[in-house]
């Protein structure tokens, strides 16, 4: 049943039920990151600067990227942990690997970078 309603949303254009979550979790995490104090400390890779611009490669390394965050603050945890969940789903068991060499952003530009990018994808007809 799940594989037939998926087939029937793929087939009519419609984007994956996890952008959505996506969306709406990088933009909390981004609200009570800009919030806390010693969150604008935490540098994590910059994935637009290479190639996977607003890709699935994009959203399989962000996961991996968010996976290795550490927050300070127990208040994000749950957001980050579901985050990557749906992250996860929607990358669907890809295997990728996040690269050693490039500069690095604060959190919050890479969760707006995120967020802007699975707006992107969302809205693709």
């Amino acid at each position: 049943m799940i594989v037939l309603l998926a087939a029937v949303a793929f087939a009519y254009g419609l984007a994956h039920p996890n952008l959505r979550h996506i969306i709406n979790e990088a933009h909390t995490l981004t609200q009570m990151v800009t919030q806390m104090e010693g969150c604008e400390s935490v540098f994590v890779k910059d994935l637009m600067n290479g190639t996977a611009r607003c890709e699935a490669l994009f959203f399989c390394q962000a996961e991996k990227v968010l996976t290795e965050v550490k927050l300070n603050a127990v208040t994000c945890k749950p957001s980050v942990n579901k985050l990557i969940r749906n992250l996860k789903s929607y990358n669907n068991e890809m295997n990728c690997t996040v690269p050693t060499k490039g500069n690095e952003i604060i959190i919050r530009s890479f969760l707006e970078d995120l967020k802007q990018c699975a707006k992107k994808v969302f809205s693709r007809p």
